[in-house]
C-alpha cells in the first residue's frame, strides 16, 4: 500500500477518508476508505504464496474479511482489491490481472458462503440478480463466475 501512495499522492489527498479502519469489533482492518464509500483493500500476494492459497480455498482472515466487505457494501462498485502486480504471473498489466482473476474464479466456483452472502445482502441481491429467487440466483452466478463477469470480478485492481 505504501508503494502506491507514493507514486499516487494526489489520488490519495483528494479522495482518501481514513487509513486502517477497524471492522468486525476490531479484528480485522479495511485499508482504505474512500469519501464515497469505497472500500480499497490493498493485497501484496504472490500468486502461489500460501495467503494467495488459503484465501482462494476460503480459509483464513482475509477470507473472512472479503466475506464481512460483502456483507456490508450496497453495491460492488464500493469494493476495490488492489493487487501488487510485481508479485502475479504475467509480463504485462492484464496477464497479471488474468491470473488475480483466476484465483477469484477457484474461490468462487462452487463457494457456497460467497454466493450466501451476496443474497443475503439484499442491495447485492438486486444489484446482481435483481431479486431473484436463490435457485435462480444460483444458476445466474455460476454463470457469471464462468465467463469472468465484470459484475463479480470488476473489482480486482492490479497496482
Amino acid at each position: 500500500m505504501l508503494r502506491v501512495l507514493h507514486e499516487n499522492p494526489g489520488f490519495f489527498e483528494s479522495l482518501v477518508s481514513e487509513f486502517e479502519i477497524p471492522t468486525d469489533q476490531g479484528k480485522r482492518k479495511m485499508d482504505v476508505l474512500l469519501h464515497n464509500g469505497t472500500i480499497v483493500e490493498c493485497k501484496s500476494w504472490d500468486d502461489d504464496a500460501d495467503t494467495f492459497g488459503d484465501f482462494v480455498q476460503g480459509k483464513g482472515n482475509s477470507y473472512a474479511q472479503f466475506l464481512d466487505y460483502l456483507k456490508v457494501i450496497s453495491s460492488m462498485d464500493q469494493l476495490q482489491y488492489w493487487l501488487d502486480g510485481r508479485k502475479l504471473t504475467g509480463n504485462n498489466s492484464t496477464l497479471k490481472r488474468e491470473t488475480a482473476v483466476e484465483k477469484f474464479r477457484t474461490l468462487y466456483d462452487g463457494n457456497d458462503n460467497v454466493f450466501n452472502t451476496l443474497v443475503k445482502n439484499p442491495q447485492l441481491r438486486a444489484q446482481l440478480f435483481n431479486g431473484l429467487a436463490a435457485k435462480e440466483a444460483r444458476q445466474l452466478y455460476d454463470i457469471y463466475v464462468a465467463q469472468s463477469s465484470a459484475v463479480l470480478f470488476g473489482f480486482i485492481k492490479i497496482k
